[in-house]
């Protein structure tokens, strides 16, 4: 976990995934960054931090979507229930690209899965 407040924290969780990733492990990083306090969101803007360890470290990026989530867990904590979600696998970005195109096409192929499957 990481508090987005503290510059601390932050460069310690960049600098374990750094490590994980040199040790040739894998890590899981969600990139949107929070809960937006407007619900109508669809997909908020994706944070740096994963894009920058795939092209500094040149590991793929497996981008999946999580589909119902928002509707077992809704911003109101008394609405939520259990279920299964729809988990799909987009795609694979290689490390091939800048950091902002990756994150421009995690981004575009996450909304269209979220859209088509609503």
């Amino acid at each position: 976990m990481v508090d987005r407040t503290s510059m601390r924290s932050r460069t310690d969780v960049y600098r374990r995934c750094a490590q994980r990733m040199n040790e040739g492990q894998n890590i899981v990083i969600y990139p949107e960054g929070g809960v937006p306090d407007d619900t109508s969101i669809v997909l908020d803007e994706f944070k740096d931090g994963a894009f920058t360890l795939s092209s500094k470290h040149h590991f793929p990026i497996a981008v999946y979507t999580f589909i119902g989530l928002k509707e077992m867990f809704p911003f109101d904590s008394g609405k939520g229930h259990p279920g299964k979600v729809k988990v799909i696998l987009n795609d694979i970005l290689q490390p091939n690209e800048s950091k902002d195109e990756m994150k421009k096409n995690a981004f575009e192929l996450m909304y269209k899965s979220i859209c088509i499957n609503k």
